[in-house]
């Protein structure tokens, strides 16, 4: 099975270290941002005659951040063909601010919210919300 990858017109593409800082120029690294929502689409379906179609050939993984910076921004970053997902939702006694996350791009995107990369472990991940993907898109809507 091969993924498939859908057309997003109005999403930048990072896949280098140039695109990478780019992004995380536009987005100000993050600061004083916070997670509203988060949709996976796996590529599954059952047709109106009832045929499944078992098979997560998309796995798109969509995180929408919002931001104070600049009078307040969203940051829609868009996963494409994930491979991991790790969600952990912050603590009710803790703020869920964001700070700047470790994006790594290589063979696979990484982009973890806390740790990085070579402290992403089985005990970290229980603190720790992480995406691993082949692909990642953003984009910036200013209020």
């Amino acid at each position: 099975m091969k993924y498939k990858r859908r057309l997003h017109k109005d999403f930048i593409e990072v896949n280098n270290t140039e695109t990478l800082n780019v992004m995380l120029n536009d987005c100000a690294n993050f600061f004083d941002s916070i997670i509203v929502d988060i949709q996976y689409t796996s590529g599954s379906s059952r047709s109106n005659d009832n045929r499944l179609y078992p098979f997560d050939d998309l796995a798109e993984l969509q995180i929408v951040i919002e931001s104070q910076i600049e009078n307040g921004m969203k940051i829609i970053l868009l996963f494409e063909n994930i491979t991991q997902f790790n969600l952990v939702p912050s603590d009710l006694y803790y703020d869920s601010l964001l700070g700047k996350p470790f994006v790594y791009i290589d063979s696979e995107i990484l982009f973890s919210f806390i740790y990085p990369r070579e402290q992403i472990n089985e005990d970290t991940s229980k603190n720790n919300t992480w995406v691993k993907s082949r692909f990642l898109k953003y984009k910036i809507i200013k209020h």
